[in-house]
């Protein structure tokens, strides 16, 4: 008797909803269908019954509003990759930026430009929205020196070059005084 190779799904094996919210990763949703579908062996259609079932939220809007119908698995996978690989990207860069500190041997601009870079790999994704995210408030609270920080916050300007401006010098007294004080 000829042995059959015979795939077998990991243990309990079961697709979570998902809502393109990054709960759940898009790979992670994909992998779980895949699985199921060649283990039930389901034709397109029973996939996409399967699909359906399990999409929430954004996702649903996002499949219920594309330009064309999609009605194959592959079609579907590629809109998922394409969209939500994007959006964890875009939230890896946004949760780096956010948590990056100013360093005591960072000047401002060399700090702004260590934020700025943080956001460079993912700056041809976002929107205007996004990008006005590199605020004010965020530079301020990633300033080690707290003193300065507030300083800087008194003048209450909202473009983080006009932060600079202002920091730039106030940092240099700080820097002078701490010289004359050794």
């Amino acid at each position: 008797m000829a042995c059959k190779n015979i795939y077998k799904p990991s243990f309990l094996v079961q697709i979570q909803y998902f809502q393109g919210d990054g709960t759940v990763a898009v790979d992670t949703f994909i992998d779980q269908v895949d699985e199921l579908s060649r283990f039930y062996h389901w034709d397109e259609q029973k996939t996409n019954y399967q699909i359906h079932g399990h999409i929430r939220g954004t996702m649903l809007a996002y499949v219920r509003h594309a330009p064309s119908p999609l009605h194959k698995w592959e079609e579907l996978k590629a809109l998922f990759m394409k969209h939500f690989q994007i959006q964890d990207l875009i939230a890896t860069y946004k949760a780096q930026f956010r948590s990056h500190c100013k360093r005591q041997i960072e000047d401002i601009y060399t700090y702004v430009e260590a934020l700025q870079r943080l956001l460079d790999p993912a700056w041809p994704f976002l929107d205007c929205h996004a990008k006005g995210e590199m605020d004010a408030d965020q530079f301020l609270l990633g300033m080690s020196n707290h003193g300065l920080s507030l300083q800087v916050a008194a003048h209450e300007h909202r473009r983080v070059e006009d932060i600079c401006r202002v920091a730039q010098p106030l940092e240099a007294v700080q820097d002078e005084e701490r010289f004359h004080s050794r």
